[in-house]
C-alpha cells in the first residue's frame, strides 16, 4: 500500500461536506435543544438584572445590582445636566444674589480679614494677602 492517497479519503471513498452545511446543522440542533425562547429570554434578563454590582473597592456589592448601579448613574448624569442647564438660565439672578450678599456682608468680611491678619502677626505666622482693586465700570 502506498501513502499517496489524499487524507480526506477512506478506503477510496471521498466525503466533502461544506463548512456552511455543518454550521447550519449545528445551529439548528442547538436551537431545537433550547427551551421555549420566551422562557429562555426571561431567564437571561432575570439573571442580568440580578447580577451583583461592584462596591467602591472593586469587590462585589451586597447592596446593589449592576442594573441598579447603572440606573443610578444615568439618573445622576441626567440630574447634573438638568441642573447645569438651570444654572445657565438663572446665571444673572445668581450673580445679582451673590453681589447683594457680598455687599451686605462687606463690613463683616473686612473685620474678619483684619482680625486674622492681626492674629497671624501676633502668633508669628506670616499671612500673604493679594488684593486687586478694580473700577466699578470693569
Amino acid at each position: 500500500m502506498s501513502n499517496d492517497k489524499p487524507k480526506d479519503h477512506f478506503a477510496g471513498i471521498g466525503i466533502n461536506i461544506p463548512h456552511s452545511m455543518i454550521e447550519d446543522t449545528i445551529r439548528a440542533e442547538m436551537i431545537s435543544a433550547m427551551p421555549n425562547p420566551e422562557i429562555w429570554v426571561a431567564q437571561i434578563v432575570k439573571r442580568a438584572l440580578e447580577t451583583p454590582g461592584k462596591d467602591r473597592y472593586g469587590g462585589t456589592s451586597r447592596d446593589e445590582t449592576m442594573f441598579q448601579q447603572a440606573c443610578k448613574e444615568m439618573i445622576l448624569s441626567e440630574a447634573k445636566e438638568c441642573f447645569a442647564e438651570w444654572l445657565k438660565q438663572h446665571r444673572d439672578d445668581i450673580r445679582k444674589g451673590l453681589e447683594l450678599e457680598m455687599t451686605r456682608t462687606k463690613g463683616k468680611r473686612i473685620k474678619d480679614l483684619a482680625k486674622r491678619m492681626a492674629d497671624g502677626v501676633c502668633t508669628g505666622y506670616v499671612s500673604s494677602v493679594n488684593i486687586q482693586l478694580a473700577d466699578e465700570d470693569e
